[in-house]
């Protein structure tokens, strides 16, 4: 009688686990989630190029706000599920335009504005905070946006009037000069050239100066700037200097045993 029973419950038992784990498998082939949470990135498919349409239901979970009217014209940034932005993880962008979220590229949510004209400019740096990347610059032309050097970011086109122009590009004390409507870093003579047309002319004899297009220390003499030698621009390597490292023309020397030597790089 007792195992009769036994059989009994072991059979209802089993009957019971059998029903928990269809539905259990039911529910996980019909389910759209990765560990509880609704996958957004999942419906996203593989990054698109242009403007994209996205299930709003689905953009409303992964951003974490509605596109509607208030919202309208607003952009925000995402990644990809489970990644970190900081590692790497895909971006994706989007613009909330009449009551949905569309993709975008990265461009049109870094420059792009309401008040953009053509001439307008924009730089997007690099992104990962590991590895910082390369900054990118862009210019709007009639067609859109462009991607443009950081040499005609900075000084403007190279152009037909500009022909010969020299220029340094700020924060890198590097000597461009214009030529068929391009920047080409300036050759040693035109660098000399350039220093020769910005260096004060009232000076002092014997004052020392160096030049902006080619970083070469000049020495005024008889009224004119010469390339100055070493021992003109840094003295004697005395006793009293032993050890002391000094810039000259570009280059670093290290006075030791009374005599400067160069530095290796």
């Amino acid at each position: 009688m007792k195992t009769r029973i036994f059989d009994v419950f072991f059979t209802l038992f089993m009957a019971y686990m059998m029903v928990n784990l269809l539905i259990f498998v039911s529910a996980c082939s019909n389910d759209e989630s990765i560990g509880g949470v609704e996958s957004p990135v999942a419906e996203m498919g593989s990054k698109t190029s242009g403007l994209v349409q996205k299930d709003s239901v689905k953009m409303e979970y992964a951003l974490g706000q509605s596109c509607d009217s208030a919202n309208e014209g607003k952009k925000v940034e995402a990644f990809g599920l489970g990644n970190n932005p900081k590692y790497g993880g895909d971006e994706y962008f989007f613009k909330c335009h009449e009551n949905e979220w569309i993709e975008i590229d990265e461009v049109e949510y870094e420059c792009e504005e309401d008040s953009s004209k053509v001439g307008d400019k924009c730089v997007i740096p690099g992104r990962s905070a590991f590895s910082p990347g390369v900054t990118r610059y862009f210019y709007l032309g009639d067609s859109g946006w462009v991607n443009i050097t950081q040499v005609d970011f900075v000084l403007d086109f190279c152009t037909d009037e500009r022909e010969s122009e020299a220029q340094i590009l700020p924060n890198y004390e590097k000597l461009y000069v214009c030529h068929s409507n391009e920047w080409k870093n300036a050759t040693e003579e035109e660098a000399l050239d350039y220093d020769m047309t910005v260096l004060p002319a009232d000076t002092a004899e014997g004052s020392i100066a160096v030049g902006p297009g080619s970083q070469k220390h000049y020495v005024m003499k008889d009224g004119k700037w010469v390339l100055a030698t070493r021992d003109e621009v840094l003295g004697d390597c005395t006793k009293a200097k032993e050890g002391k490292e000094e810039v000259f023309s570009r280059k670093n020397f290290r006075c030791h045993s009374e005599n400067w030597e160069l530095v290796a790089d």
